[in-house]
């Protein structure tokens, strides 16, 4: 496993995350807010236009085919120690052990009175969850 003492967010908006720090003479758990670093990573994407009439309109709106990724775009190159915040769409459309993207479902998001959520649980790891699975069991 790599350990990872600095976290750097590349989305647009502040992380708010529950992290736990063992110290021997005090653990316990906190709310770090991760602040955006100033880039935001982004599936790049295009639109593939369909020839006139080949798709049909709905109730009389014009339907288009869906955006074809073209890849990502900003994401920096791998820094020891750091772990990159980014996006779902982006985290599942990479593979690197050191992107993660904030887990936003019911089991780990706190959410206020509003609804807005105002700190997550965990993080989902990057990539194909079969390497992560792999990485887990002892070698043969």
């Amino acid at each position: 496993m790599t350990d990872f003492d600095r976290f750097v967010n590349l989305t647009a908006h502040t992380i708010s995350l529950l992290r736990y720090f063992g110290r021997a003479e005090e653990p316990g758990w906190e709310i770090v807010d991760i602040e955006p670093s100033g880039t935001v990573v982004r599936v790049q994407e295009f639109q593939i236009a369909p020839n006139r009439g080949a798709l049909p309109a709905v109730n009389g709106v014009e339907c288009v085919c869906a955006p074809v990724d073209a890849g990502v775009h900003g994401l920096p190159k791998p820094v020891p120690g750091v772990a990159y915040l980014v996006s779902h769409r982006v985290a599942r459309a990479v593979d690197r052990h050191d992107v993660f993207a904030p887990d936003t479902g019911p089991e780990s998001a706190v959410r206020g009175d509003d609804g807005q959520i105002r700190y997550v649980r965990r993080l989902i790891a990057s990539g194909n969850p079969r390497s992560v699975h792999d990485a887990t069991q002892e070698p043969a």
